[in-house]
């Protein structure tokens, strides 16, 4: 991105910002991510639409794909404003007893290996879930 362009489009993602916090409205991720990083940032958002990694596209997630050697949490950690009370980045760890709860719950919202993964993996995965959680 040329030097002129990464300056207009930080004043855009400025002037955007302003306009948000002086009408008191909050925004979407995305939104929130897009707005608030320099216009040529080392973390790029990306949202497969293709059908060259199927994989992927049957996921419909928003990935992320650093530029940098650092994981995405360590960037986080580099980069993180003092002002967002510790709500840039949110992990969540699931202790391993709640494991197969967890896996039950996310298989009646469709969440599962069969769905993410389309493929004979996916399958093989989704049977061997199935014979070793109970009612999963």
């Amino acid at each position: 991105m040329a030097k002129l362009a990464r300056l207009e489009e930080d004043e855009r993602r400025k002037t955007r910002r302003e306009q948000l916090k002086a009408e008191g409205k909050s925004t979407g991720l995305l939104e929130w991510a897009t707005i608030s990083a320099k216009a040529e940032s080392e973390v790029v958002f990306v949202r497969p639409q293709s059908d060259d990694n199927h994989r992927l596209v049957a996921q419909g997630g928003l990935f992320t794909r650093s530029r940098t050697n650092l994981s995405i949490e360590e960037w986080v950690m580099k980069r993180q404003p003092k002002d967002d009370n510790g709500l840039t980045l949110l992990k969540c760890l699931v202790p391993d007893i709640d494991r197969s709860r967890c896996l039950q719950l996310l298989n009646r919202m469709n969440i599962n290996p069969l769905s993410l993964f389309p493929d004979l993996t996916g399958a093989s995965r989704y049977c061997n879930l199935h014979s070793e959680i109970e009612n999963y």
